[in-house]
C-alpha cells in the first residue's frame, strides 16, 4: 500500500518506507497476528486480520499503536474494508456495514429483505458506484454481485454468478465464473462475455498457446482459437486424447502446432489441429513423456523426464541432452524462451543457456532443502522461479535468491504451477489463485479465481487459465 510518499509491505510484520525502499522501518502488528489488508483513510490506517477471526483494527499514529474496531464495533468478522468518498464500507461475515463517521458507528446495509446478513466478501468501486459479493455458499463459491450508486443505501442487483467477483487494476471489473468469465469497462452497466457458451464449451480448461496474437484456448472438447481477446472463437479443433490427457501448453509454427503428452509422447499437426500424429520415441529406444515445449524458428526444445529434447529442424530429427551433457537433472519440468535466452526448470534446480541450447549454466537456489523447479522465467533483468510452493526472485542472474513462502506474505499455497513478468508485472499462478505484483515482486494482490493451469503473455496482456474459465488481463485499458 502506498499512502502520501510512504509505501506499506504487510504481513507478520508491517514495513514502511519513505525513501522508495532505500532503508525501512517496522511497525508491529496488532496482537502480534498476521495482517492481509492495509488501507488508509487521512492520517488513520486500518488493518484486517484473517487469522485472527477476520479482526478490524485501527491506528491514529502510522501504525505504531493500534485499537480493535471489531468485533467490539462491528458484531461479526471482517472480510473487507474499502474507502468510498468519506464512507467506509465493511465486508463481514453477517452482512455489509457502513460508517459514515469515520469508524465511530457502524450501520447494516442489507442489499434486499432477503439478503443481508450473509458473507461479503469483496469490495471494490469504479466511479459513483461501489460494486460487493455477497458469497451465499462460501464451500460451493456460489455468489451474487451487488452495485450502489448512493452510499449504500439501495442496491441493485447485477445478476446470479456461479464464481467470484473482482476488479482488476481498478480499469476493468471481472466476474470469474465456474463456466466462463464476464468483464466490464463501465462499471457494470454492460458486460462482454470470454467464454461465450454458444461458441466455447462448458468444459475443463487446462493449457493455452500463443502464435502472433492468436490465443489456443486447450480445453476437454479440443482446441479454440481467438484473434480478438476473446471475443469471438473459431470452430473447436477436437482432438480425441483430450479426455485422458491434459496438457498445459502448446508450441506454434507457420507450417505445424506440436502437442506435448506426458503419457502419449509428442503429437504434430500440419494442418492447423484438422488431424494429428502421434510420436511416442523422438529418439529411438527412449520413450518421449514430455511435460512442456518452445519454439524458436526452426529449433524445437521439448522438456520431459528423460532429458531435454532438442530438434534444430521442426521436428523432422531430435537428439536427447542429459545431466551428463551439463543438464541440472534428466527430470524436466519446463523449458521457456526469453529474450536470448533459454531457461529450464527441473528436479535439481535451473539453469540457463546463453547460446542456443548449446551449453548451460546451472541455477540452484534451495530455500528449503528442496531443488524441485517448477517454472522460472526473466523480464527487466531480474530472473522469477518457483518450487512448487516457493516463489524467488534473483537480481543478479542467480547467484543470489530471495525466496517467499508465503507469497507476497499472504498464504502458504501447495503448488505453483506458473510464473510470467513483463516489465515489473509479475504474475504468478497456484492451486489457491492468481497472485499479482505490479513492482517486481515486492508487494502482492491476490486474486481467488481457483487452481490457475496456464498463464500466457501477449505484450502486456495476460491471459490466465483456470480449470473452468479464462481471464484477460491488460493494464492499459481505459474506463470508456
Amino acid at each position: 500500500m502506498a499512502k502520501d510518499n510512504r509505501i506499506y509491505v504487510v504481513g507478520e510484520k508491517i514495513f514502511v518506507t519513505s525513501n522508495n525502499g532505500l532503508s525501512w522501518d517496522t511497525r508491529s502488528v496488532p496482537e502480534g497476528s498476521c495482517v492481509n489488508q492495509l488501507v488508509s483513510q487521512g492520517t488513520r490506517l486500518y488493518a484486517t486480520q484473517p487469522c485472527k477471526f477476520g479482526s478490524l483494527w485501527v491506528s491514529d499514529d502510522d501504525g505504531k499503536n493500534w485499537q480493535i474496531v471489531a468485533p467490539n464495533k462491528l458484531p461479526t468478522e471482517v472480510y473487507a474494508i474499502h474507502f468510498w468518498k468519506s464512507q467506509i464500507f465493511a465486508g463481514t461475515s453477517k452482512g455489509l456495514y457502513v460508517s459514515n463517521d469515520n469508524g465511530a458507528t457502524w450501520n447494516l446495509k442489507p442489499f434486499s429483505t432477503n439478503i443481508a446478513t450473509l458473507p461479503v466478501t469483496h469490495i471494490r468501486s469504479l466511479g459513483d458506484k461501489v460494486h460487493a459479493t455477497v458469497e451465499f455458499n462460501l464451500s460451493e463459491k456460489t455468489a451474487y454481485a451487488y452495485s450502489s450508486s448512493d452510499g449504500g443505501e439501495t442496491w441493485q442487483e447485477e445478476r446470479d454468478y456461479d464464481g467470484r467477483f473482482h476488479s482488476f487494476d481498478s480499469l476493468q471489473v471481472y466476474i470469474s465464473q465456474y463456466n466462463g468469465l464476464e468483464i466490464s469497462s463501465d462499471g457494470g452497466a454492460t458486460w462482454r462475455i470470454i467464454k461465450a457458451p454458444s461458441t466455447l464449451p462448458d468444459t475443463s480448461f487446462h493449457g493455452l498457446g500463443l502464435f502472433e496474437n492468436t490465443l489456443y484456448l486447450l480445453h476437454k472438447e479440443g482446441i479454440s482459437l481467438t484473434k480478438d481477446g476473446g471475443i469471438s472463437w473459431s470452430s473447436t479443433r477436437s482432438v480425441p486424447f483430450f479426455n485422458t490427457e491434459y496438457p498445459d501448453s502448446l508450441s506454434i509454427s507457420q507450417s505445424a502446432w506440436f502437442l506435448p503428452t506426458y503419457r502419449l509422447g509428442l503429437f504434430i499437426s500440419k494442418d492447423k489441429g484438422q488431424s494429428w500424429t502421434g510420436k511416442t520415441e523422438l529418439v529411438a529406444g527412449t520413450p518421449a513423456r514430455i511435460r512442456s515445449g518452445a519454439i524458436d524458428g526452426l529449433r524445437l526444445l521439448m522438456a520431459s523426464a528423460e532429458g531435454l529434447y532438442i530438434s534444430e529442424n521442426l521436428g523432422a530429427t531430435w537428439m536427447l541432452k542429459k545431466q551428463s551433457d551439463g543438464l541440472p537433472s534428466n527430470s524436466i519440468y519446463k523449458v521457456k524462451k526469453r529474450a536470448s535466452k533459454y531457461y529450464l526448470a527441473t528436479n535439481n534446480g535451473f539453469a540457463v543457456s546463453k547460446d542456443g541450447a548449446s551449453t548451460w549454466t546451472l541455477l540452484r537456489p534451495s530455500p528449503d532443502g528442496s531443488l524441485t523447479g517448477s517454472d522460472i522465467t526473466e523480464s527487466d533483468g531480474v530472473i522469477y522461479a518457483a518450487v512448487y510452493n516457493n516463489f524467488g526472485l534473483s537480481k543478479d542472474q542467480g547467484q543470489n535468491w530471495k525466496f517467499e513462502e508465503r507469497i507476497g506474505i499472504w498464504e502458504t499455497v501447495h503448488d505453483i504451477c506458473c510464473v510470467e513478468a513483463v516489465d515489473k508485472t509479475v504474475f504468478v499462478g497456484t492451486d489457491k489463485g492468481l497472485y499479482l505484483s505490479k513492482d517486481g515482486g515486492l508487494t502482492w494482490e491476490k486474486f481467488a479465481i481457483g487452481n490457475v493451469r496456464a498463464i500466457e503473455l501477449n505484450n502486456s496482456t495476460a491471459y490466465i487459465a483456470t480449470g473452468t474459465s479464462l481471464l484477460v488481463y491488460n493494464p492499459s485499458i481505459p474506463i470508456r
